[in-house]
């Protein structure tokens, strides 16, 4: 898999993901270091997430915080498993997890085969 080819289309994509329909078109076309100079662009990214004006986090790579659609999307699929408890685990768990392995693998350009989830970079780091 070429490296720069899957870290290109993942920002963008992470992008996309994280302000969904309402990604301006303009950004999809306009070159790097334009979008990097960009304030309104960096006003509408800092708007996805819930900051606290005491502080700047700039260490994510003890804990990296997620934008606000992130956060509700994963509390929703956090509360709809609680719901269903060890009913989910024994008869769904697997298959979601083959399937997002799927959507993700279409992603990053490989096959599923190729591609491991694990919860965090510490367990990466053993697999």
């Amino acid at each position: 898999m070429d490296k720069r080819r899957f870290l290109s289309t993942a920002g963008g994509a992470s992008l996309g993901l994280m302000f969904g329909p309402s990604l301006p078109a303009q950004y999809a076309t306009k070159p790097v270091v334009a979008v990097a100079g960009d304030e309104a662009f960096w006003a509408a990214v800092r708007s996805q997430f819930r900051l606290t004006n005491d502080y700047i986090n700039l260490e994510n790579g003890y804990y990296c915080f997620q934008p606000q659609s992130v956060l509700d999307a994963f509390i929703d699929n956090v509360r709809a498993v609680n719901l269903e408890a060890s009913h989910y685990m024994r008869t769904r768990q697997i298959d979601d997890k083959l399937r997002i392995r799927g959507r993700l693998a279409a992603f990053a350009g490989c096959s599923p085969e190729e591609l491991i989830i694990t919860r965090n970079t510490t367990e990466s780091l053993t697999r």
